[in-house]
């Protein structure tokens, strides 16, 4: 039995990095998830006034089942477009836009022609005419409000006119 030796246990493999390269490589990548964290968060951020706008619209289509709420629904949406179009783009010039220049601003910065040729067309009459929100169809509001949503979701504007 004097023969025996008890068994010898290794020390514990440390998790500490064994070179200075893989500590270098570990202070790097944590630098990169904390800057990937921060860009994450500033867009997030300057994404809020699409998250509101498209809020404000799903209150307008709400009420678009409604009659007698209608007409007063579809009179916001010029306001709604304008107003998140002034915080993302050009201000000045976005602005001083009506009618068909603001209309064809609007097609530019989705890359269609719906604002100028489809259901976007009736958008500056309901800026400036209280009737023509009467005049429009269940469907045509649903078309219109189902555009400004795409429109708020993936609007990018032309060199020039936005974003800040």
């Amino acid at each position: 039995l004097s023969a025996f030796h008890d068994i010898v246990v290794p020390d514990p493999v440390s998790l500490a990095p064994a070179t200075t390269a893989w500590l270098v490589l570990a202070v790097a990548i944590a630098l990169g998830l904390i800057a990937l964290a921060g860009l994450a968060a500033l867009r997030f951020r300057r994404r809020r006034y699409r998250r509101v706008a498209l809020g404000r619209l799903e209150g307008i289509e709400a009420r678009l089942a409604d009659e007698r709420a209608r007409a007063a629904a579809l009179r916001e949406l010029p306001a709604l477009v304008k107003g998140t179009a002034l915080v993302d783009g050009d201000r000045p010039r976005l602005a001083s836009l009506a009618e068909d220049e603001w209309l064809d601003v609007l097609d530019a910065s989705v890359g269609g022609r719906e604002f100028t040729a489809g259901p976007g067309r009736v958008l500056p009459d309901l800026a400036y005419s209280p009737t023509t929100a009467e005049r429009l169809s269940v469907d045509e509001a649903r078309a219109l409000v189902a555009l400004i949503g795409r429109w708020v979701r993936h609007h990018r504007w032309r060199r020039g006119e936005g974003p800040r």
